[in-house]
């Protein structure tokens, strides 16, 4: 067994994994008090800050996802065009492969896990809809729709499509670049902690472990290869160009 099948099965046991520790045995008392505790102190962090409850409400709004998108995007496109010709094609084909995958993940989180994880009974409400004593962020700007609460919290879809994002520039463009935009998703998933309507779990057990799935398949199974090639073929792109005489 090559290497990349052994990281394809190994992704795969630890996406398998997660979701058990936080559900099944001694570990899901752990989660509990983890989640708890960090909902705690990220939403009383506000409570007493008019200036960051205004900032974090707003950040709560859901057009504002559309600047983190765009900032994402822009860090994928400041590595496409940093350089030209042969290279540029190929990144050009990176990112057409990084969309394409981002709208599986899409297709995969409403379509298939949704509905197993409602059968499954994975299904529970975030933090500001089960914990009393909650400072709600709506109530700063109630004439905007914030989103505080939630009914179906788990995994957090919002929090996949970022940290996905991040690991596909991470793993064309480098880590400098990856760690940069891993550090901008914490920042995009931090107002939904903050608000209650996403436990931390959420995000570290429920979008890795799709992100751990999405990854095997995408870089460590045949359809890399397969796809990226048509993708290269469509921006004519040569792996290996013929030197200049």
């Amino acid at each position: 067994m090559n290497s990349s099948y052994r990281r394809f099965f190994l992704l795969h046991l630890i996406a398998i994994a997660l979701p058990c520790s936080l559900f099944f045995g001694p570990t899901a008392s752990i989660w509990s008090r983890l989640d708890i505790s960090c909902f705690r102190h990220l939403n009383s962090y506000v409570q007493t800050r008019p200036i960051q409850q205004i900032f974090w409400s707003l950040a709560n709004i859901k057009i504002t996802d559309i600047f983190g998108a765009t900032a994402l995007l822009g860090m994928f496109l400041l590595y496409v065009f940093e350089t030209k010709g042969n290279e540029r094609r190929k990144r050009l084909a990176q990112l057409l492969y990084t969309l394409l995958w981002f709208e599986i993940s899409i297709l995969f989180c409403k379509q298939l896990l949704t509905p197993i994880c409602m059968h499954l009974g994975w299904t529970r409400h975030g933090p500001s809809s089960v914990l009393s004593h909650v400072f709600f962020l709506s109530n700063v700007v109630p004439w905007e729709k914030i989103k505080d609460s939630s009914l179906f919290c788990f995994p957090a879809d919002h929090g996949t499509i970022a940290f996905q994002w991040s690991a596909f520039l991470w793993f064309f463009a480098g880590w400098q670049r990856g760690i940069v935009a891993c550090f901008l998703s914490c920042f995009l998933v931090l107002p939904r902690l903050i608000s209650g309507a996403h436990w931390l779990s959420d995000v570290v057990v429920g979008s890795f472990s799709i992100l751990l799935i999405m990854l095997a398949w995408a870089f460590y199974s045949p359809i890399y290869k397969w796809t990226f090639s048509f993708f290269s073929m469509i921006f004519r792109y040569n792996p290996q160009p013929e030197k200049e005489s």
